[in-house]
């Protein structure tokens, strides 16, 4: 179903115009227009709160007064309305990571928590198996690997029904 044409007068140049969508403006000229305009007249704050460095700062010292410790990035991310902070993003917007934007306000930031997690353990080593159909050689990561393919398992086991 196609939608109907309408006539509308643009908010700009107050010609009229007909069109199928929700357009307010007459075309590509006034659009860029309007967008000056707006841009001009209108923050962007849209009813939030408009964060500066300087009010980060001091909302992360203000943190640190009341609960008695340094923030973690954790602590931004999932309650950062409830402790009066700007969310983690806003705050990387600004200092371009967490850890300076701590430094900034005066804390040295939390080192990083050390992973205990060894990656050469925890990668499974692999065995050189003979493949019983063809006699080829085949990486497997353990020995109960008999075949390189299905079609060798397949043909194996053919020839022993036969």
């Amino acid at each position: 179903m196609t939608r109907p044409y309408r006539r509308k007068t643009c908010v700009v140049c107050g010609n009229t115009f007909f069109t199928k969508w929700s357009t307010r403006t007459c075309g590509s000229e006034c659009l860029r227009v309007l967008k000056a305009q707006t841009m001009r007249d209108v923050s962007f704050d849209h009813g939030r709160k408009v964060w500066t460095k300087d009010m980060i700062t001091k909302s992360i010292q203000a943190f640190v007064e009341r609960r008695g410790y340094i923030p973690s990035a954790t602590d931004a991310m999932v309650k950062s309305r409830q402790h009066g902070m700007p969310a983690l993003s806003t705050i990387i917007l600004h200092f371009g990571s967490w850890n300076s934007a701590m430094r900034e306000a005066g804390f040295e930031p939390r080192p990083r928590h050390k992973n205990d997690y060894d990656r050469t353990k925890a990668r499974r080593k692999t065995v050189k198996v003979r493949c019983v159909a063809c006699g080829k050689m085949i990486k497997a990561k353990s020995k109960k690997r008999k075949y390189c393919n299905f079609n060798c398992r397949e043909r194996h086991y053919r020839s022993l029904k036969a």
